[in-house]
C-alpha cells in the first residue's frame, strides 16, 4: 500500500475541500501546440465548519492533462508562493530577487500584490500554526539543497 502524500494528509487533517471549475478561455494563438496550452480552473478551497475564509484563485494544469488540479497541486504551489514570501520577510526587493525579476516593474508589483494576497488568505482560511506547518512541508518536499 503507498504511503500517502504529506500534503493530502495535510488537508484531510485540517478538513479542507476543493472544487475546481473548469473555465472557457479562448487561447491567443489557436495555432500554438496543444502542448503550450494550459487549461485554467476556478479552485475554491474551503474547511469544514467555515464559510467565511473561502480561497479562490485561478489555476493553470496542461491542457494534455487528463484531470484537473489536485488539491495537493494546489497546496503545494501556495505553499511555494508563501514560502519565499516568508523566506523575503514581505520585502518586494528580497522576493524579487529570488525571482530575478526588477522590483520596480508594475508587473512585479502586481505578482507581488496578488502573491501577498493569497498568502494571507490563505492563512486566514488555515489559521496560523497549520500555515507554519503547510510551510514547513514544503520545505521538506523541496528538499534541503533547493531550499538554502
Amino acid at each position: 500500500m503507498p504511503t500517502p502524500d504529506a500534503f493530502d494528509q495535510f488537508a484531510d487533517e485540517c478538513g479542507l475541500r476543493m472544487t475546481a471549475e473548469p473555465l472557457c478561455v479562448a487561447p491567443r494563438d489557436v495555432l500554438a501546440p496543444l502542448e503550450g496550452l494550459d487549461q485554467h480552473f476556478l479552485v475554491s478551497l474551503s474547511k469544514v465548519g467555515v464559510t467565511e475564509a473561502t480561497v479562490r484563485l485561478v489555476f493553470l494544469t496542461p491542457v494534455t492533462s487528463r484531470s484537473g488540479p489536485s488539491i495537493r497541486d494546489v497546496l503545494w504551489w501556495m505553499a511555494g508562493d508563501a514560502w519565499v514570501l516568508e523566506r523575503a520577510d514581505g520585502d518586494i526587493n528580497a522576493w524579487a530577487v529570488t525571482y530575478g525579476y526588477s522590483s520596480t516593474d508594475v508587473a512585479t508589483v502586481w505578482l507581488f500584490e496578488q502573491a501577498s494576497r493569497q498568502s494571507k488568505d490563505l492563512e486566514r482560511l488555515l489559521g496560523g500554526a497549520d500555515m507554519k506547518r503547510l510551510l514547513a512541508l514544503y520545505e521538506a518536499d523541496m528538499g534541503p539543497s533547493r531550499t538554502s
